[in-house]
């Protein structure tokens, strides 16, 4: 209890960020149990998720992932349209908008993303989520910073990005459909 008013108080002078209750014994979530004594790492996690480009995410999934089928190739670009046209974000995202990488996958998207583009490897000084207690972390403190809202077990809304929706569509994320195209859903 000593612990956690400390905490508190440390962030009621902006030493640390806690977003927990010091009062409180209700059951804990992973962003009650985290100090952040790190306001980059914060600020890290607000630019993985509000970035203006995924242009780098979708030439990875149409072009570098040579061994996934066309449905996987286009299921991938469908979740990077979702979250840059409608602000839907599904989770099987979060390690590609976050370096670290949890998977294989997202390993070797950091890898390829950081040997090829000079802004994405400068922009990344440290990996931000290494395991799935990181992208837990990240997406709790998205969500506790009202940052997202989780609208299935899935799948979070990011009213931020529903203010900058574009207008156009990259056509990767099109599919055509007895000669029309339609967007992927």
């Amino acid at each position: 209890a000593l612990f956690k008013i400390a905490v508190k108080s440390l962030h009621e002078r902006s030493v640390c960020k806690y977003f927990g209750n010091a009062e409180s014994d209700a059951k804990e979530s992973i962003l009650d149990k985290t100090v952040f004594i790190q306001p980059s790492w914060i600020i890290d996690v607000l630019k993985g998720l509000i970035r203006h480009d995924r242009s780098l995410l979708l030439t990875f999934f149409a072009k570098e992932l040579t061994e996934a089928s066309p449905e996987e190739k286009q299921r991938w670009r469908r979740r990077v349209q979702r979250l840059a046209i409608h602000g839907i974000f599904h989770v099987d995202l979060a390690e590609f908008l976050w370096p670290g990488g949890v998977s294989p996958l997202g390993k070797r998207f950091w890898e390829w993303a950081r040997s090829r583009d000079k802004e994405e490897k400068d922009l990344w000084k440290s990996d931000v989520a290494r395991s799935e207690d990181g992208i837990n972390k990240v997406l709790e403190l998205l969500e506790g910073c009202d940052i997202t809202r989780k609208v299935s077990d899935t799948e979070y809304v990011v009213p931020a990005l529903l203010a900058e929706t574009p207008k156009k569509v990259d056509a990767r994320g099109v599919t055509q459909t007895h000669g029309l195209s339609r967007l992927s859903t």
